[in-house]
């Protein structure tokens, strides 16, 4: 039963006085709402599905659902939260301006945006913008007249801005070796939908380095988003990498910081080289042990163990590495143990899973709150999740130690900086430089890393795939 309210009621008695309203900021008495029936639905939610016990003692239940909600929280929870459904805009448009980026203060004194990755199909790729280019202007409207430096004062906020504004803007960037150049977008070029995904499969390759007379196998993998959709193509790759005689694998996740844990089963079932398939390759593990979940590997028969033939496995990791990438490494790590080798840059350290919004319905239909509630920590076989988030081999992509005046190189060149360092590590043998990773004696050398585009947030579940 939902009831609405509005309390004006001031009761003088022996010993005090008692206000049920409060005003607002223009003199009027709020409206004080609350529905026990949407508490009820709050509680069962959370009973079925946190990450921690509930209090001893239940709240009020004729208490507003906001502070209702909050006072089931466990202290250590920093995720979870309601709001008013009315109160969350809705997502009509997502802006991509079709490349990532780090923004890095270099050594000639001046900030700028590292290009890191450009995106297939963007209008970014089609201008030919490149991994290794330097972003030193941005234009809010596209004129000469109103281009702006980047700075250490507005790397946050200047390009994010014009992404974002719906109008035309400008970058001008350097290219090593070629000058400058600019590129103008408009609002259609960085207007996308909600729904649309990028390919997260980025680069792969059967045998990245032959001279060394081992068959590597290299991927790059950018998210852990749409299962139903991507999925199936890295674990055809994987298996054309088993037909090909693949012995040590490297997985780049250095740029992989989101997306969902239903790849955790099937990539458990290709990577681990023996499996029990009632066993589980990782859980999801709540403080009340009997309502853990576990994903247990893949039965699916068109997975082949690639995990059988592999002598080892290199992960090539950042500091945007979050979330479902570093479960699987977790994961993997029970099961490999030294054999899997973590080259790169420290993780972040986001073991924690949360659901997607859940709108909390009533009977008649209708929702007033929305919540996000955190559902689990992702732990190994062990239910262990305390991650180690340290490499074993540290090898910055910002590296501003060396003072090298080199670009970053595209990504699979055997001449990037990182994947260099991890083949060295796999096969003892430096690499040959390349034409095409010559040095650029006026390119400067980060000294500072600022921040990168990528965000990471912690993995979301959708509620249907827990207990209702």
């Amino acid at each position: 039963m939902i009831r609405k309210e509005l309390f004006l009621a001031i009761t003088i008695a022996i010993g005090g006085l008692f206000s049920w309203a409060c005003s607002n900021n223009n003199g009027s008495d709020p409206v004080i709402e609350f529905s026990d029936e949407a508490n009820d639905s709050i509680l069962k939610l959370m009973k079925a599905n946190y990450c921690w016990n509930l209090p001893t003692e239940t709240p009020d239940i004729m208490m507003n659902s906001d502070a209702f909600f909050k006072k089931l929280l466990n202290s250590k929870d920093t995720v979870s939260w309601i709001k008013l459904i009315a109160d969350i805009p809705t997502a009509t448009t997502a802006y991509d301006i079709g490349f990532e980026y780090a923004a890095n203060r270099y050594d000639d004194g001046k900030t700028y945006y590292a290009i890191l990755y450009v995106k297939k199909g963007t209008k970014a790729e089609k201008v030919e913008i490149e991994r290794g280019y330097l972003i030193t202007h941005v234009s809010p409207t596209g004129l000469a007249k109103d281009t702006i430096a980047v700075t250490k004062d507005n790397y946050n906020t200047l390009l994010p801005n014009c992404i974002t504004s719906g109008k035309q803007f400008s970058i001008l960037y350097r290219r090593p070796g070629s000058g400058e150049a600019a590129s103008t977008f408009n609002p259609e070029d960085v207007a996308v939908s909600p729904s649309k995904v990028q390919d997260p499969l980025y680069y792969s390759s059967a045998d990245i380095f032959p001279a060394s007379g081992k068959k590597i196998g290299y991927i790059v993998y950018n998210h852990f988003l749409s299962a139903g959709t991507y999925l199936s193509p890295l674990i055809s790759k994987l298996n054309e990498f088993k037909n090909q005689g693949v012995k040590t694998l490297i997985l780049d996740l250095r740029y992989n910081a989101t997306g969902g844990y239903d790849y955790l089963s099937a990539l458990g079932s290709s990577l681990v080289k023996t499996q029990d398939q009632g066993a589980a390759f990782a859980y999801l593990a709540r403080e009340d042990a009997s309502k853990d979940i576990a994903y247990k590997f893949s039965t699916d028969k068109t997975i082949q163990n690639l995990g059988s033939q592999l002598e080892s496995i290199y992960v090539i990791t950042g500091q945007s590495t979050a979330g479902p990438s570093e479960t699987l490494i977790h994961a993997l790590r029970a099961y490999w143990g030294d054999k899997i080798v973590i080259t790169g840059e420290d993780m972040k350290g986001q073991n924690l899973a949360t659901s997607n919004q859940v709108a909390i319905k009533l009977s008649d239909g209708s929702s007033k709150w929305a919540v996000k509630i955190a559902l689990g920590h992702f732990a190994d076989k062990n239910k262990n999740y305390s991650y180690r988030t340290k490499v074993n081999n540290e090898l910055k992509e910002i590296n501003t130690e060396s003072g090298t005046k080199t670009q970053l190189k595209p990504l699979g060149d055997i001449e990037e900086y990182v994947l260099k360092g991890t083949l060295k590590e796999i096969t003892g043998i430096e690499t040959k430089t390349s034409t095409r990773s010559a040095k650029v004696s006026n390119w400067p050398s980060p000294v500072e890393y600022l921040g990168s585009s990528i965000k990471s947030e912690p993995g979301t579940i959708s509620i249907d795939n827990l207990r209702p």
